[in-house]
């Protein structure tokens, strides 16, 4: 579990980093800003969840899951001004998580699905691949992230 923590400016990665076999963890109400990688990176683990978190200004992606991490949810986050994606689901192998509730804006995409069954209402209807038509239903206002 990572909760409340600041994580900034690491230049070797992600700011959280979770491996394989890391199941049944909560990453809550963390701000994960300015790393050379991804703001949270999920690579292998299951059921966990991830919300409340603020990922900004990363080098490449806000949230990413990847590399077979089934049944995790992802919501309630504010992703923005990363380079690549808000929240990228990588793989086909990533099966049945939950993206919901997230305010993506100002990223290079704010959102990217190659996962199977991925349930999600970040943009106006599923698709997979990479969408094209961005949905803002919890990007209310303006963010200011230096």
């Amino acid at each position: 579990t990572v909760v409340g923590n600041v994580v900034r400016e690491y230049t070797g990665g992600s700011g959280v980093h979770i491996s394989t076999g890391s199941d049944f963890n909560t990453i809550s109400s963390n701000i994960c800003c300015g790393h050379n990688s991804s703001g949270i990176y999920l690579g292998g683990g299951s059921n966990n969840t991830i919300t409340g978190n603020v990922c900004a200004n990363n080098g490449s992606r806000g949230i990413i899951i990847t590399a077979d991490s089934d049944y995790n949810v992802v919501n309630d986050n504010r992703c923005v001004n990363n380079t690549f994606t808000g929240i990228e689901v990588a793989a086909s192998i990533c099966d049945e998580n939950v993206i919901q509730n997230n305010m993506l804006q100002g990223n290079g995409s704010s959102y990217s699905d190659l996962g199977t069954n991925t349930r999600d209402d970040d943009w106006n209807t599923h698709q997979t691949g990479t969408p094209t038509t961005p949905s803002y239903r919890c990007s209310v206002g303006t963010a200011n992230f230096k």
